[in-house]
């Protein structure tokens, strides 16, 4: 796999945890209010408060064999693994929910997303053909529901599978299409992670300069709606691109913002991986002092703080 795709495989994340809402038809009062507090800790970025409370949450549905509560557990605690880079763990959680899901015997929004959710932990692992199976059955299920804006994500999971198969043109082509629909439709987290893809196309396609502009467009989007998981994606993302345009400095900047997200998503190990590179990518000079000052930090302190 070239490097050129690692921006895709980074978006995968984002699909499963925005994905990841609860159903429209809620499971009994407990269940219901711990998955929905998950999920509000697990888009501020806190992993260990969400899973406590995802935990809580399958724990109450179980008591009453609620299946809905027990798939919208399993389908968020998926989602939570996704995030903290557990593929495995996210694709095992997904299809326990999918699995849920199917015994209720009713098709609902829920099943939707955990369709999307399964299909992107799948593209991750490489099971491209099988991830692809799951998009599609999204956007049908998302068409017999009368609902087609909920495909949204399985619609940007498309435009993955085409980068993915070396088919940049047909990528851009499918994310622009869905970066206009969400807009219209404000779907912010489709939106953002519709932009991404277009910004991966347009970078394989030679078009640095239009793709960097999509990244900063999704960098925004992703700041007004406070999902910090996805911002440090879009900084990581920037930072890439610049050091491939030879903006060294720019990227060290994205990168050390990067990992002030890491920092307080408690994630320490991509915190000081990213300041490491950052460091590298100055070398010498009061910016890269000033660096390895919190570098320090956090290699001293196992809170990091």
């Amino acid at each position: 796999m070239t490097r050129l795709l690692a921006l895709p495989l980074s978006t995968l994340a984002l699909l499963a945890a925005c994905g990841s809402a609860p159903a429209s038809r809620p499971a009994p009062a407990p269940a219901a209010r711990y998955n929905g507090e998950g999920l509000r800790r697990l888009e501020r970025g806190d992993l260990r408060g969400a899973e406590e409370l995802f935990r809580d949450a399958l724990r109450e549905a179980e008591l009453l064999d609620d299946l809905q509560g027990q798939a919208e557990a399993w389908n968020n605690l998926g989602a939570l693994s996704a995030s903290r880079g557990a593929l495995p763990d996210a694709r095992a959680q997904h299809a326990v929910a999918l699995r849920l899901y199917l015994a209720r015997g009713s098709e609902d929004p829920g099943l939707l997303r955990t369709r999307t959710n399964l299909g992107s932990a799948l593209l991750a692992l490489d099971a491209v053909n099988d991830a692809e199976s799951q998009f599609n059955e999204a956007i049908a299920l998302a068409s017999r529901l009368g609902q087609p804006d909920a495909a949204s994500l399985a619609r940007v999971g498309l435009a993955t599978i085409a980068l993915r198969r070396s088919q940049p043109q047909r990528a851009l082509e499918l994310a622009r299409n869905e970066v206009a629909l969400a807009r219209r439709a404000n779907l912010p987290s489709s939106h953002a992670a519709a932009l991404t893809i277009e910004a991966a196309a347009l970078e394989l396609l030679g078009q640095l300069e239009e793709a960097r502009l999509r990244l900063e467009e999704a960098l925004s989007l992703d700041r007004k709606r406070e999902h910090p998981p996805a911002v440090r994606e879009d900084l990581r993302a920037l930072a890439r691109l610049r050091e491939r345009q030879g903006a060294r400095s720019e990227a060290a900047s994205y990168l050390a913002r990067a990992a002030r997200v890491s920092r307080r998503m408690e994630d320490l190990d991509a915190a000081r991986s990213e300041l490491r590179r950052a460091i590298e990518l100055l070398g010498d000079g009061p910016e890269a002092s000033q660096l390895r000052a919190e570098l320090e930090v956090l290699e001293s302190s196992p809170s990091g703080r």
